[in-house]
């Protein structure tokens, strides 16, 4: 919820927080409504492929959010 009221924050890292597939998707929801963020810094996290690019559709949304960093070695694959 106060990502989604932020006015100021401009660049968040999350780098090493254990984010994991419900995580993202709650962080994604929230930053639907964020006007300020515009680099978002998730690398060394534990939420999958499938779900970063489903909760990733959510973010079509946000027009101010230019960058966001992953890192190869921050999302784990899963094989359907």
């Amino acid at each position: 919820e106060a990502l989604c009221k932020n006015e100021t924050l401009d660049e968040l890292c999350l780098n090493n927080c254990n984010i994991d597939d419900d995580c993202i998707a709650e962080l994604f929801e929230s930053l639907v409504l964020n006007s300020s963020l515009t680099k978002l810094f998730l690398p060394r996290n534990n939420f999958t492929y499938m779900k970063l690019s489903e909760a990733s559709k959510i973010l079509e949304e946000n027009y101010t959010l230019t960058c966001i960093e992953f890192g190869v070695e921050s999302i784990v694959p899963v094989f359907e």
